[in-house]
């Protein structure tokens, strides 16, 4: 199963003259034909409310443009059309100084000094290379270096700060530009003659070779993996934390920059592209229609990373796209929720259990997918997103017949499922977060509901170690009566601030109306309560001995002390 990174749809059909050069910056798609016209299109919104507005357009000549790129930084476009090179303002596509640079020979290609931070342009004539950069106020290119080359031109260029990298059909070499002229060369590796292709990753480069990629910092050494296409590509441009490939039969394969694997293909249905587009919008051109690869959000990738089991390539692009933005901390914190949220629908409960713990889940989310742990008064304060409970996912994966009661396999599931929710759930108690009063109920309820279904034994020490928020109305729901817990079901009235419920509980099992599955000796348990509700009316409380949480208002009537004595002994 592959990730969906891009979706491919039409941006815009029939362009005056077949498409032979195509870029992008940002929001402008500029377009080259075949008559010499470049066009600029503004793009605009996102899915099927995409839309495209031509705001400019020149004539660059009247041949075929050969190639286009944008410097952003000095809002400059470079034209080559018919050998000769243009610079153009990028947004009115009006010229720049002089406009064009004026050569004795025809330019065969260029490339812009990597990385882009200064406005330097490598060209190629037949038998050299001029490097120009750009001095003062002027905008005007002036020449500052020439290389002669002593071998066919070379179909592929780049120029980083300290080489120059030329791509041949039968090799990759590299001139060494700190050394003295004529600059030392190195020869990186054979080509099995087909045609070259250097595309800028970052702080590194990417060469091609038939259909293998390497990766090479700006020095020439290889940096990482190689990347494997299917076919030898035509294209390759890279898009975010991804490279885009068009290969010779017009697929189109996405791979990760940061392990190489591939993500998705896309296939080319009756299409035949020519082109692929660099820049911010990954566009592809077939005859006079422009199609854009329109990229998911980086969240939905992630999320099919996570449900694929691919929970580091993940987080590895989480930190790409925002390691260094003010935006990290809570794109990390969606990104744990999301991540446990998956990782808890598959089933993943212990994996699952760390990323929530940490990532400032709404409790009532996780507990949505056990209607069983709901009280009823709860039930209308949330509307769960999810719209399968846990059963139905142990159901999924577990499967039985229709209808039928979960068999042992499943029950054991469901167990683990409760488990894991009651540690996450202890874990958001224990940590005193700011909760609203509704989330501490559901909070609290579900741990007494858990233990009621697994460790009954505990809740006892549970209620007497924490604070509980108990709607009252709700504790004959938790079914500690039909269990038969009836000391468990007076410390829970306890808990909730009722003790003359918890007194008529006591009564119920002194006077043998109930049984109790617990010990419980209902006169020791009136007689504490009734010195504990007397302490609390005559001292002032302290950290080791909490006052008793009275829900209703006014005071608990006590007898006094010889009618609290002779009481007790008169109810056995």
């Amino acid at each position: 199963m592959s990730i969906e990174v891009f979706e491919l749809r039409t941006l815009l059909s029939d362009t005056p003259g077949k498409i032979c050069a195509v870029e992008s910056w940002g929001e402008y798609a500029y377009v080259g034909t075949s008559t010499g016209v470049v066009l600029l299109y503004w793009v605009g919104g996102e899915g099927d409310e995409r839309t495209c507005r031509l705001e400019a357009r020149t004539e660059a000549g009247k041949k075929p443009i050969q190639q286009l790129a944008v410097i952003g930084d000095f809002a400059v476009l470079i034209i080559l059309c018919g050998g000769r090179v243009s610079v153009m303002n990028m947004y009115s596509l009006k010229p720049k100084g002089n406009g064009t640079i004026a050569l004795s020979k025809p330019v065969l290609n260029f490339c812009v000094q990597h990385p882009r931070r200064f406005f330097r342009l490598c060209l190629q004539v037949q038998g050299a290379i001029l490097l120009y950069e750009i001095l003062g106020a002027s905008e005007q290119l002036s020449l500052y270096r020439e290389i002669p080359l002593r071998r066919e031109w070379a179909r592929a260029l780049a120029w980083t700060p300290r080489k120059l990298f030329l791509g041949h059909t039968s090799d990759y070499e590299m001139h060494d530009l700190t050394s003295p002229p004529p600059p030392a060369v190195t020869r990186l590796f054979d080509m099995p003659q087909r045609a070259p292709i250097i595309t800028e990753v970052a702080d590194e480069l990417l060469l091609v070779s038939g259909n293998i990629g390497l990766f090479v910092n700006l020095e020439g050494q290889i940096t990482r993996g190689s990347i494997a296409w299917s076919a030898p590509p035509v294209n390759v441009e890279v898009h975010g934390a991804y490279t885009v490939a068009l290969l010779e039969g017009d697929s189109v394969e996405v791979h990760s920059i940061q392990n190489q694997k591939l993500v998705q293909q896309v296939a080319p249905g009756d299409l035949h592209y020519n082109l692929l587009s660099c820049g911010s919008l990954a566009l592809l051109a077939a005859g006079t229609t422009i199609y854009c690869l329109e990229s998911t959000s980086v969240m939905e990738q992630l999320r099919q990373y996570v449900k694929l089991g691919r929970v580091d390539e993940a987080m590895e692009i989480l930190k790409s796209t925002w390691g260094n933005t003010r935006e990290f901390d809570s794109r990390l914190r969606e990104f744990h929720h999301m991540t446990g949220i998956v990782l808890f629908q598959k089933l993943a409960w212990n994996d699952a259990v760390g990323y929530l713990s940490v990532a400032g889940t709404d409790p009532r989310e996780l507990i949505s997918f056990f209607p069983d742990l709901i009280p009823p008064s709860l039930r209308s304060s949330y509307q769960s997103p999810h719209p399968h409970d846990i059963e139905y996912l142990i159901r999924r994966v577990y499967p039985s017949a229709p209808g039928s009661p979960l068999n042992e396999e499943q029950l054991a599931k469901m167990r683990e499922a409760r488990s894991a929710l009651f540690a996450v759930l202890q874990n958001l108690k224990n940590r005193s977060l700011s909760f609203s009063l509704i989330q501490k109920q559901w909070i609290d309820m579900a741990i007494l509901k858990i233990l009621v279904y697994q460790k009954p034994n505990e809740l006892s020490d549970t209620l007497s170690e924490a604070k509980f928020d108990i709607p009252t109305m709700d504790v004959e729901w938790l079914g500690l009566r039909e269990a038969s817990l009836f000391r468990s079901l007076a410390d829970v009235y306890l808990a909730a601030g009722e003790p003359l419920k918890a007194l008529q509980v006591w009564k119920e099992v002194g006077t043998g109306k109930a049984e109790s599955a617990e010990e419980l000796k209902p006169l020791e348990a009136t007689a504490a309560l009734l010195r504990r509700l007397r302490r609390d009316q005559r001292a002032p409380a302290d950290s080791h001995h909490p006052p008793l949480q009275l829900r209703r208002s006014g005071t608990f009537p006590l007898p006094s002390t010889s009618t609290a004595s002779s009481g007790t002994g008169a109810g056995a």
